[in-house]
């Protein structure tokens, strides 16, 4: 039986459509499944924004057109592309769980919405962003925006625009998340109806038989939570023409529904949230229902047809627009809320007024409003309802030096307020959907101010949300911990300290400098360099220069514009001009530099190495330990930098050991592994490995499938390939018995360790790691020795080859010139990434970079794409190979070949690097 499902052309439209017939067949594996490709209205009217197109269901009408006329029988959409009202004879048979439901803010120079210039120019087609973005920031000016993801991408680098706004599921489903500069908080942007959900559109009439198939598809919570969406949408008669918007979530039993409506320049709005239970779609339709009509008896008609008057006059114009007079005060140019300016995946600015969080209501409880802009200002801080701030210290510096306890913190925060200095490296661990807040200081330059950052943790913590602090080194070490604890405590909110290892003791052990020591001192002193210049400390603050002078161990930090008062002070007060003295810039890390001399002549060395903040200052004789004890500049990559190109999920592990053994590592991934989903190849793969009974759809007797000639060798050329043959083997209702007999052939030994693990042990890992290494193992009587002698015509054997979409097929076509029956299985492909990585192309441009590691043929092509145009010599890019099929196409593109692994595995580049290096 074929199923027809039909399908816009874009690539996330294809990866939507893939994605639901990838859990289609994991139900009936006899199903044919094929695409029907089909071109709407919102495709090929590119020049006009949405709202000038006119109508709903711009980008599904023609799709349903043809389920209505049998030329296909499901159609994928994204949800919020769905009108309200469906068309006759068609339903919604499943909808998705939810991806990331939020907007996302890609940027060209990767400043964040309260970072953009003054009258930045953003775009975006859509009205429910344009008005909500221009309640933060009024000095906005927008462009209409259109065309597929990776046409809006192209847009913003050319520079047609400072920053575009876009879904972030798309993204994410397309593996262009790192392409995300900020996420919105649902509340500050609340997203479309319908956002981040898959709807499965189908003939009524064929649901009965349709819906056995849609169970690896439907989720009961999704549709509750979209029925609400949709039933507030469709009792406001709204779509893209007029600014509405509406978020569901559903928790322990209980739908919470937010509604945002507004009049098109965003500068009259209206918000309105319910509660109540969930328990059937019915109720969560009766929910949405509600909200939409507290929204309308609050004065939403009003806004409404203010904005439907408004595109029927033409007022709207698609030249960018720029925003109207601030509704809210404090609101500057440049995009500070009140000179907050928090930022990060939440995007809401610190200081902006907060809107009051209303108590948890049923359906038939007065309904609870936000007030317009104009007001929100005078509403009282909400009750704490359970949240608990944690001050963690990150640590000096190194990753791997912060505690097991804040970690594991850092990765489950809903809020995460980050110092500059030591913390941002662990933002990487924190969840998809955790809200970043940029609170970092530099001399001179501080994000938020000491008050903004204490309101800020108050009000997170309020809002019932967990809070990590997360402060470079230990928070109660010149962290202003205490004053934040103090703010936390007269505020009534619950926290924890997570002490961090502290710079000033890890910072010189580092350098080989023992802060104490039996020969030397057994006392230290940790002080603040900020106020050492004569005049700038208050009495409270002021540094007891005589009683320091009497210690043997000093350390500063903080200090290094402040150097020469420091020396100065010292000397004055009796501190011999002859004691050692130690500098360490960026201590524990890949580019930690350590400049020592005297009191005497620390200042002119100095300035002469150039040291910059952060760096620590050691006085006393323990430096003199140095010279014995330094160890991290000995590591044999200490001061290389190191630029990977595997995808950004294979490259952990390398980058990692890398990184211990002494180099600065920049990630520039070029491509990223995209699974496939091989059905009906598959299935005919496995009925040829494991012959059993056919699924039939109609619930009739299955009848035995065909005999046909079993496997007798498979082949598995990398561990991508064996991880999706393992995933689908299981998925399948299968395990590691469905190979018995067969001969498991591994080309490299973390292929092979992904059987070892499942508790195979794979029979041939030749000694080199191509797949050329295979063939005289196929051409011996080896392999023929394990096979009954075949009749005259007959193939020595059969072999599957499971691997790449592109691949080489030397091993193929030999195997088949030598008799074998051979068949290619294509489990994943390779995609190139979107754009290159800014810091490792600025390392390029600058000369900074010692080696660019390449692991495969693919990897090399990508980076050139991506470099194309970029300013780079390619001949003066120096590469280091895996293999030698990598390195003849690294010579083929003119790069400077520095080397090529010996063993050609992630361990045996990293050997290739230490010995190139060491030399």
């Amino acid at each position: 039986m074929m199923l027809r499902f039909a399908t816009r052309g874009s690539k996330l439209a294809l990866w939507q459509t893939r994605t639901v017939m990838a859990a289609v067949r994991d139900e009936a594996l006899d199903l044919e499944l094929c695409e029907v490709i089909v071109k709407t209205l919102g495709d090929r009217v590119v020049d006009q924004p949405l709202f000038r197109v006119g109508g709903q269901g711009l980008f599904i009408k023609e799709l349903e057109e043809a389920l209505r006329d049998g030329r296909a029988d499901l159609a994928v959409h994204s949800l919020k592309d769905v009108p309200h009202q469906l068309a006759d004879g068609l339903t919604l048979v499943a909808i998705s769980a939810r991806e990331d439901p939020r907007d996302a803010l890609v940027s060209r120079s990767g400043a964040r919405l309260a970072e953009l210039p003054a009258g930045a120019l953003i775009g975006t087609s859509s009205l429910r962003r344009r008005a909500q973005l221009r309640r933060q920031r009024p000095d906005l000016r927008f462009a209409d925006l259109r065309g597929n993801l990776d046409t809006r991408l192209r847009k913003l680098d050319e520079g047609q625009v400072d920053a575009i706004v876009l879904a972030a599921a798309g993204l994410r489903r397309l593996g262009l998340a790192a392409r995300i500069t900020e996420l919105f908080d649902v509340e500050t942007l609340m997203p479309a109806a319908g956002q981040g959900f898959l709807g499965v559109e189908a003939r009524a009439a064929d649901l009965d038989w349709l819906w056995p198939l849609m169970r690896g598809v439907e989720d009961p919570g999704a549709r509750r939570a979209a029925t609400a969406e949709r039933a507030f949408l469709a009792r406001l008669q709204g779509g893209c023409q007029v600014p509405l918007a509406v978020h569901a979530v559903e928790s322990e039993g209980r739908l919470r529904v937010i509604g945002f409506v507004s009049d098109p320049t965003g500068e009259r709005a209206l918000t309105a949230r319910r509660e109540g239970p969930a328990a059937t779609p019915e109720a969560a339709e009766a929910l949405g229902a509600a909200v939409a009509a507290d929204l309308l008896t609050a004065g939403a008609a009003d806004l409404l047809a203010a904005g439907r008057a408004d595109l029927a006059t033409g007022a709207r114009s698609p030249a960018p627009l720029a925003g109207p007079p601030s509704a809210r005060a404090g609101t500057g140019g440049a995009g500070r809320s009140d000179g907050a300016g928090r930022t990060g995946r939440s995007g809401v600015p610190a200081g902006s007024a907060e809107r009051s969080q209303q108590s948890a209501q049923d359906v038939d409880s007065p309904p609870a409003f936000d007030a317009p802009a104009s007001s929100e200002e005078d509403r009282p801080p909400p009750p704490a309802t359970g949240g608990r701030v944690f001050l963690v210290g990150a640590g000096p510096g190194d990753p791997g030096l912060i505690t097991v306890r804040g970690l594991a913190l850092v990765r489950t925060a809903d809020v995460i307020v980050h110092d500059a200095l030591g913390a941002t490296s662990f933002l990487a661990e924190a969840r998809p959907d955790a809200v970043l807040i940029n609170a970092g200081k530099r001399a001179g330059a501080h994000t938020l101010t000491q008050d903004e950052i204490n309101a800020t943790l108050v009000r997170e913590a309020r809002a019932g949300r967990t809070v990590v602090r997360l402060k470079g080194g230990d928070p109660m070490v010149f962290g202003r911990g205490g004053e934040e604890l103090e703010a936390l405590a007269a505020a009534g909110v619950p926290f924890e300290v997570v002490p961090g290892v502290t710079s000033a003791i890890a910072g010189p052990a580092a350098a080989g400098i023992p802060v104490t020591h039996r020969d030397f001192t057994s006392e230290v002193a940790i002080v603040t360099g900020h106020d050492a210049e004569p005049g700038t400390a208050t009495p409270r603050d002021a540094v007891p220069w005589a009683s320091l002078a009497g210690l043997r161990t000093i350390v500063f930090l903080m200090g290094v514009r402040q150097l020469p008062h420091i020396v100065r002070n010292l000397i004055e007060a009796g501190k011999d001009p002859a004691t050692p003295v130690a500098l360490i810039e960026q201590a524990t890390s890949p580019r930690q530099r350590c400049v020592t001399g005297t009191l005497a002549t620390i200042v002119e060395r100095a300035q002469a190495a150039a040291i910059q903040p952060p760096s620590i200052i050691v006085v006393g004789r323990v430096v003199e330990l140095r010279e014995r004890l330094a160890w991290l500049e000995k590591r044999p990559l200490f001061g290389r930098t190191i630029v990977v190109t595997r995808s950004r999920a294979q490259a952990g592990a390398f980058c990692q050991r890398l990184e211990e053994l002494g180099a600065t590592v920049l990630p520039f991934p070029t491509i990223r592994i995209e699974r496939i989903d091989p059905k009906p190849a598959f299935a005919a793969f496995l009925d040829r490995l494991v012959p059993r009974p056919s699924p039939s759809l109609a619930g009739a007797a299955a009848a035995p499938a065909p005999a046909a000639p079993r496997w007798t060798h498979l082949v598995f050329t990398s561990v991508n390939g064996a991880e999706a043959f393992w995933d689908r083997l299981f998925a399948a209702g299968l395990d590691a018995r469905a190979l018995a007999g067969v001969t498991i052939v591994c080309i490299g030994p973390v292929t092979a360790e992904a059987f070892r693990r499942r508790g195979v042990h794979p029979d041939v890992v030749p000694d080199t790691y191509v797949a050329e290494a295979l063939l005289p193992f196929f051409q011996s009587e080896a392999a023929r020795k394990t096979l009954a002698t075949p009749p005259a015509g007959q193939p020595p054997g059969r072999v599957a080859i499971l691997r790449a979409e592109t691949a080489r097929d030397v091993l193929p076509d030999t195997l088949r010139r030598e008799g074998w029956e051979v068949e290619v299985v294509v489990l994943y492909r390779t995609v190139a990434e979107a754009a290159p990585e800014p810091q490792a192309l600025a390392a390029l441009r600058e000369g900074r970079v010692d080696a660019v590691t390449f692991t495969s043929s693919s990897t090399v092509e990508h980076f050139l794409r991506l470099i194309d145009g970029q300013g780079l010599t390619v001949s003066a890019i120096p590469a280091v190979s895996i293999g030698p099929v990598t390195t003849a196409t690294i010579q083929a593109a003119g790069l400077r070949l520095l080397g090529t692994a010996a063993v050609h595995t992630i361990p045996g580049l990293t050997d290739c690097l230490v010995d190139l290096f060491r030399r």
